[in-house]
């Protein structure tokens, strides 16, 4: 369970409380403290992102934002000089748009 079993007991209790009230994810697991060095901007990274976005959704997450379109290890872009170069969970985040598209 990549998102923890925290996560899935609060989903779970969340939701038979407050059932009209959607449940957002702000940030998650390994974004926290800037990323990790060539982890969390790796290849492999978009794979545990990708994985995130459909644990989420089985669990009717309604918005999950991304912390950081450039900053730290795990923007998803970086500073090339005066340009922004995508890193994979740029490519991540297109490629679930695109396949599942607003509504999961």
């Amino acid at each position: 369970w990549p998102l923890g079993r925290g996560f899935y007991a609060f989903v779970n209790a969340y939701t038979k409380a407050s059932r009209d009230t959607p449940l957002w994810i702000t940030e998650a697991g390994g974004m926290y403290g800037s990323g990790g060095i060539n982890v969390t901007s790796s290849f492999a990274s978009a794979f545990w992102y990708l994985d995130e976005l459909g644990e989420s959704a089985k669990k009717s997450i309604q918005v999950h934002c991304r912390q950081a379109l450039v900053g730290g290890h795990y923007g998803l872009t970086r500073r090339l000089g005066d340009r922004l170069v995508p890193r994979p969970d740029y490519f991540a985040t297109k490629l679930w748009a695109a396949v599942m598209g607003p509504r999961v």
